[in-house]
């Protein structure tokens, strides 16, 4: 099965828009050139945002980390970003998630 990472933020809540806007960016960056298999971005209750993402391997994900991303969005991103918790890799072991809905 494949590999998935979950990203925790806290965000100054006026750079909200700022910080959506440069995930998305890169979340597409990611899909179209560095083989994630996507990725969603979340608000909890806890006023935290969290991301799942989803790639076909952890070498994969691995491999992308090396690679550059968009320096304006990634600036923009880091600049809403108040709180970085470190990332939870896991390896998928049973999948029910639907897609396309």
């Amino acid at each position: 099965m494949s590999h998935a990472v979950i990203y925790r933020y806290r965000i100054n809540p006026d750079k909200a828009a700022d910080f959506i806007s440069a995930w998305s960016r890169l979340a597409e960056v990611n899909r179209e050139y560095y083989g994630t298999l996507g990725a969603r971005l979340h608000l909890a209750d806890d006023g935290m945002y969290y991301v799942y993402s989803r790639w076909p391997s952890r070498q994969a994900f691995d491999a992308a980390e090396e690679r550059p991303a968009p320096t304006a969005a990634r600036a923009l991103m880091a600049s809403a970003i108040v709180e970085r918790l470190p990332p939870i890799h896991m390896d998928i072991k049973a999948d029910f998630l639907e897609t396309g809905r």
